[in-house]
């Protein structure tokens, strides 16, 4: 693993993955589920996948693994009931990642994803990051909400 493997957030969206614990299972799906959105909104098709060295795993990553964890959600529904502190927790962990990436590109001149990449400014960058922490919290309601068969 290199030293930017866990700035790509669908890489450490995929380290999370958790089929025993309910909240952190439920917070994977939310994890998962926006970096397929994300991916086919603002990165299918531009510069930064055609820069991908393996077009079957960046598809994996994006957009196959994505549709398995929502789907298991869906379908198995095996879970407890979710309270709402534990669906907005789930927003910890990309707030956190969010900080250090920025950061880390500020320091590096690298990021992850064009989006975040601060040109033409961080006015930018800020819409991106607001947009997505929409979705994301959009995708933890409907998490939280899906009923579960009662463990």
């Amino acid at each position: 693993m290199s030293n930017k493997t866990l700035s790509i957030f669908s890489h450490s969206s995929n380290l999370r993955i958790s089929w025993w614990f309910c909240p952190l299972r439920g917070g994977t799906v939310v994890y998962m589920a926006c970096t397929g959105i994300v991916f086919a909104l603002l990165l299918r098709g531009t510069a930064h996948e055609a820069a991908s060295y393996l077009k079957w795993a960046d598809n994996v990553l994006h957009v196959l693994f994505p549709l398995i964890v929502v789907l298991d959600w869906i379908v198995l529904r095996l879970r407890a009931v979710l309270s709402w502190p534990q669906a907005a927790s789930w927003l910890i962990f990309p707030l956190i990642w969010l900080v250090f990436t920025l950061i880390r590109g500020a320091v590096t001149s690298w990021y992850p994803y064009p989006f975040l990449a601060p040109n033409p400014g961080y006015g930018t960058v800020a819409l991106y990051c607001l947009a997505i922490l929409v979705l994301m919290g959009l995708l933890c309601a409907a998490v939280r909400a899906f009923k579960p068969k009662i463990l």
